[in-house]
C-alpha cells in the first residue's frame, strides 16, 4: 500500500511554479488522498494542515484533488448513471458527464454537479429497492495545496 504522505512527497512537493496537477480519483477512501492542506466543504476551505506542522504544499507549484469520497466512505462502482445499465466508478461516470454537458464548469459546478446526482439516484430507489440495494453513500471532495476561487472555470 502507497500512503498518503509518499504520494504527497512523490507528486505534489516536487510541483514547481506554473505547474499544476490535477488529481481525480475514483477509489475506496480516497478523500486526501494527495494530503493537501486545504479541504472543500460545505462551501468553504477547511485547514486540513498536519498538527506537527509539516508542510503538505508545493514548491511553487498547485495541487488540485477530486476524490470520489471522504476517507472513511467507499466509492460506488454501479450501473445507476449510466443508461446502458454496465458498470462504472460513479464520481468517474458523473465527472465526465458534468463536463461533458457544460464545457465552460466551475469547479464548485463540478463538485455541485457531482453531488446532486447522486442525491437524486438515491430519491428515487423504489421502496424495494431501498431494501435490496444500499444506498449511495459517498461524497466527492476537493481539496488543493492552496485556496482558490471555486468558481473558476475547470480546465485541465
Amino acid at each position: 500500500m502507497i500512503s498518503d504522505n509518499a504520494i504527497n512527497d512523490i507528486l505534489v512537493k516536487p510541483l514547481i511554479p506554473g505547474v499544476t496537477l490535477h488529481a481525480i480519483v475514483d477509489a475506496f477512501h480516497s478523500g486526501t488522498i494527495l494530503d493537501l492542506p486545504w479541504v472543500y466543504n460545505e462551501n468553504k476551505w477547511k485547514d486540513n494542515r498536519p498538527p506537527s506542522g509539516v508542510n503538505k504544499g508545493t514548491s511553487g507549484g498547485r495541487a488540485i484533488s477530486f476524490s470520489a469520497c471522504k476517507d472513511n466512505q467507499l466509492a460506488a462502482y454501479t450501473s445507476a448513471f449510466c443508461a446502458e445499465k454496465f458498470m462504472t466508478g460513479a464520481m468517474t461516470c458523473l465527472f465526465v458527464r458534468a463536463i461533458w454537458e457544460n464545457p465552460d464548469i466551475t469547479y464548485q459546478g463540478l463538485l455541485d454537479y457531482m453531488h446532486k446526482e447522486i442525491e437524486k439516484v438515491n430519491r428515487a430507489r423504489s421502496p424495494l429497492l431501498k431494501v435490496l440495494q444500499r444506498k449511495i453513500d459517498q461524497e466527492p471532495v476537493l481539496s488543493s495545496s492552496e485556496k482558490f476561487n471555486t468558481n473558476m472555470k475547470f480546465k485541465l
